[in-house]
């Protein structure tokens, strides 16, 4: 089983955010680093055998203005990944 752990409180934007996505998934070069983006590289993830993301420090962007509801898009992605590839486990650690 992989552990692929995504810190919150490490990312100052965005931009950040999706950078460590795109290295943790191991997203192709050409990943749009958006949520639709996001999407299609996650949904081609099925397969990939049991793994478990650990969110930590998401708290701290959902109670921002700005960030909060792209925090709250990127969870609901996460929840239809998790639907559609039931081996890809997503949990809320802080």
């Amino acid at each position: 089983m992989k552990h692929i752990e995504l810190d919150f409180s490490n990312y100052h934007s965005i931009e950040e955010l999706h950078e460590a996505l795109k290295s943790a998934f191991r997203f192709p070069d050409y990943y749009g680093a958006n949520l639709d983006a996001l999407w299609d590289c996650m949904r081609d993830l099925d397969g990939i055998g049991s793994v478990i993301v650990s969110i930590k420090g998401i708290s701290g962007w959902l109670n921002q203005a700005y960030y909060g509801d792209y925090a709250n898009r990127l969870l609901g992605i996460f929840e239809d990944v998790h639907r559609e590839c039931p081996e890809i486990t997503f949990e809320i650690v802080s």
